[in-house]
């Protein structure tokens, strides 16, 4: 019987998106490039977010920094390959997001590209937090 390795994609995921970071957003999101500063940017990989709840952790799958231009601030890629059907997906970014925000006090942009092997789906972008009197 032959034994098959397994693939590590998320790492060949990173290297992609480390080597070609710029070309990405030129190809996916060519309007960020207006307000950020080409230059280097710095990555780190699988951070964990802890809440009050221990048993609630968030780990980011990659985190590009990259400078404003023309501020002492920088805007964090949250980058994560997601399948499309994980339920509660929207919330868990909703709370990394915020974990994110509170922790480096900069803007965040979440980026998620999707994995799977059926047809493009547009997926809905939108958390939502609704009461009935609330209109």
């Amino acid at each position: 019987m032959i034994k098959h390795e397994s693939i590590d994609h998320n790492g060949l995921f990173h290297e992609l998106i480390e080597k070609f970071f710029w070309e990405f957003l030129e190809l996916f999101l060519p309007q960020t490039l207006k307000y950020m500063e080409r230059g280097a940017v710095t990555f780190s990989a699988q951070e964990v977010l802890s809440s009050t709840n221990p048993e609630k952790k968030h780990i980011t799958d990659l985190l590009a920094q990259v400078q404003f231009q023309g501020q002492h601030s920088y805007f964090l890629f949250h980058i994560e390959p997601q399948l499309p059907d994980q339920s509660n997906f929207r919330k868990n970014l909703f709370y990394g997001f915020g974990r994110l925000y509170e922790k480096y006090d900069a803007p965040i942009y979440p980026i998620v590209i999707f994995s799977n092997e059926s047809p493009y789906k547009k997926e809905e972008n939108l958390y939502r937090l609704q009461f009935p009197d609330f209109q």
